[in-house]
């Protein structure tokens, strides 16, 4: 993490890729969140929360054990403040972006920081008309809305789409507009309207959280990726994502390659990228290796 200066939105500790199997750490400005999933890391979670204040000079530390991982040790899902008091509520920069976070009421850890060297690139690389799909709190949209002449972010949870609003109102991103709506009936919409984008991005949650779906997750991923590749101009970037740890690198870009096929556009694959370097991969555990991001250009 030393070769990320001046970052204040990092994870810390990445469970087993750091050795440190079952424990994860985030850092949003003075506010950190933890997580543990096995039972000898819940165990320590408060001497690890009192290490971890007086190493970083935390203000806040707060525990967020509501992932569905702890159900395999039978561990109870809780959310709490393990240090300082009143609101958990913190800032965080993506580049030029600022974005506000509740530790205690957000999704996952509070932000997907595995992916913000990926909004950034998508920032540099996209122009034109942007469709961002599963925006959460609008990462790819708000760094896509620097060099694109319009973003729709598009999201379904109603909490995540009004906060990717205000982050866009906040950063003076007066061209970014939020649809809060299911990102699958969007695209069916727009691909039978022939509404086409010079750039989309699809960022879905994860849709193969068991071996057991992989063939359902599948089938969605293809229909989303048939969908957007059928929805971009000529020359239009595709930045398409998948955080499911069941599918491999191979299995996702034999999938994106299958759905250029059926939407009859030849595609360039401009880069292969993963998770930042906050997230390292530890060799000869592909679980670590659970995000892929594919840039692919439609011809």
């Amino acid at each position: 993490r030393a070769v990320l200066p001046g970052r204040d939105g990092l994870r810390l500790v990445h469970g087993e890729a750091d050795l440190l199997p079952g424990f994860f750490v985030d850092r949003y400005g003075p506010g950190l969140t933890i997580q543990t999933l096995s039972e000898g890391m819940d165990a320590r979670k408060e001497m690890l929360a009192r290490a971890l204040v007086k190493l970083t000079g935390a203000t806040h530390v707060v525990c967020r054990d509501d992932a569905s991982g702890r159900d395999f040790e039978s561990l109870p899902r809780e959310v709490r403040l393990l240090h300082g008091e009143g609101d958990a509520r913190f800032s965080y920069h993506e580049g030029d972006n600022r974005f506000d976070v509740d530790l205690t009421g957000d999704m996952k850890t509070g932000a997907f920081l595995d992916q913000v060297d990926n909004h950034l690139r998508a920032g540099e690389l996209g122009r034109g008309d942007a469709l961002d799909c599963f925006s959460y709190h609008g990462g790819f949209a708000l760094a896509l809305a620097k060099h694109c002449t319009s973003v729709l972010a598009v999201e379904q949870d109603a909490k995540a789409a009004a906060r990717a609003k205000a982050n866009a109102d906040a950063n003076g991103r007066a061209n970014v507009k939020v649809e809060n709506a299911n990102a699958f009936d969007v695209l069916r919409r727009f691909d039978q309207e022939g509404r086409r984008f010079d750039t989309i991005v699809l960022d879905p949650p994860g849709l193969a959280k068991r071996r057991e779906g992989l063939a359902t997750a599948l089938r969605a991923y293809h229909e989303l990726n048939l969908r957007a590749l059928r929805c971009l101009k000529p020359d239009g970037l595709l930045v398409t994502c998948s955080c499911s740890g069941k599918l491999d690198r191979e299995g996702f870009e034999s999938m994106v390659l299958d759905a250029a096929v059926d939407a009859k556009r030849p595609v360039q694959i401009l880069e292969r990228r993963g998770a930042g370097l906050d997230h390292p991969v530890l060799a000869g555990l592909a679980e670590t290796e659970y995000l892929k991001a594919l840039y692919v250009r439609a011809l």
